[in-house]
């Protein structure tokens, strides 16, 4: 029973030292001009065509502004969680989808 006890607080030892890489999950900009003002703005961001969310740089950003860039899909915006304002005006926006309060409103 020690002998054994003794095994398992060894693995137990072994294994709590060794490191797993865990990746993010990666989020994908499918607008071309979108990814090129990420790119621009964020490349140690970027990992090819998409961003990665737990990227520190991310978390400082307040305001972004992409006005009139030929942007028509917003998609990734949302790794910015302290943006408090966005202005995506005179783009190709058709849609856009936000999150206030878990709460999901179009435009």
């Amino acid at each position: 029973m020690k002998k054994r006890l003794l095994r398992l607080l060894f693995l137990i030892t072994l294994f709590s030292g060794m490191r797993t890489d865990v990746k993010a999950q990666l989020v994908y900009i499918p607008d071309s001009n979108f990814r090129a003002y990420l790119n621009q703005y964020f490349g140690s961001c970027m990992v090819g065509n998409s961003i990665d969310p737990t990227c520190q740089d991310l978390f400082a950003v307040t305001d972004i502004n992409v006005s009139g860039r030929g942007i028509a899909d917003l998609t990734g915006i949302n790794v910015f969680s302290n943006c408090a304002t966005l202005n995506c005006s005179n783009n190709a926006l058709v849609y856009l989808q936000f999150t206030i309060c878990n709460k999901y409103f179009a435009l």
